[in-house]
């Protein structure tokens, strides 16, 4: 019976020491087991802005183009009746200011004073089309309380509207895809008011120099 046992056993051991080494062959050398690194990209040199080629220009909006050649002619005095309005750099940027609240327009507004203490300005605006003119004419007529009295004059371009008051003058005047306003915001009551002779210069302006604001005159 001790024999039987004994041969038993010894098979168990053979077995097991079997199974020993067939795990041991099939385990890898190291059993040592690290992360392998993680791959950093080398780092690239940020690339260098693109020059601007030579005799690049930035595009332009055509009607920015049009009120700055506008305004580049628009005369540094303008005689109107027996005053002489001179530009008033004291106000705007140099005597210049952006006309506000345009819907496909651009416009730029010069301002004037004269010696006696008067002061005035003139507005021109041109738009994408005629009919932004129109929208924009009927919009300032709506705003100014002293067009809902005006009256029109047929010497200017029609449409036109002229209303005075103690609170100003004002004139405007749609011509095409532009807009003239003339606000006169302080006279001297010995000369008269000055609106009708400064919205007749401004007209007057226009007309001669419109060729050449557009570009027809280079």
């Amino acid at each position: 019976m001790k024999h039987a046992f004994t041969t038993q056993r010894t098979r168990v051991l053979a077995i097991t020491l079997l199974i020993a080494l067939i795990v041991s062959a099939c385990a890898p050398n190291d059993l040592d087991i690290t992360p392998s690194p993680t791959f950093t990209p080398e780092p690239t040199a940020t690339p260098l802005p693109t020059a601007t080629p030579e005799g690049f220009e930035a595009e332009v909006n055509a009607n920015e183009a049009v009120i700055e050649a506008l305004i580049e002619l628009l005369p540094n005095t303008i005689p109107a009746g027996a005053a002489q309005w001179n530009r008033d750099y004291s106000r705007g940027e140099d005597g210049i200011a952006s006309v506000p609240g345009l819907t496909n327009g651009v416009g730029q507004r010069m301002y004037y004073s004269e010696q006696t203490g008067g002061q005035m300005n003139i507005s021109f605006v041109v738009f994408d089309s005629e009919e932004d003119a129109i929208a924009n004419y009927e919009r300032i007529q709506g705003i100014r309380p002293v067009l809902s009295t005006g009256e029109s004059d047929d010497t200017f371009p029609e449409p036109n509207l002229f209303g005075a008051s103690n609170q100003g003058s004002y004139g405007i005047i749609q011509i095409d895809n532009y807009f003239i306003e003339v606000f006169i915001e302080l006279f001297s009551s010995t000369g008269g008011n000055p609106l009708k002779p400064v919205s007749r210069s401004a007209v007057r302006f226009f007309e001669d120099n419109r060729e050449a604001f557009e570009g027809g005159g280079d």
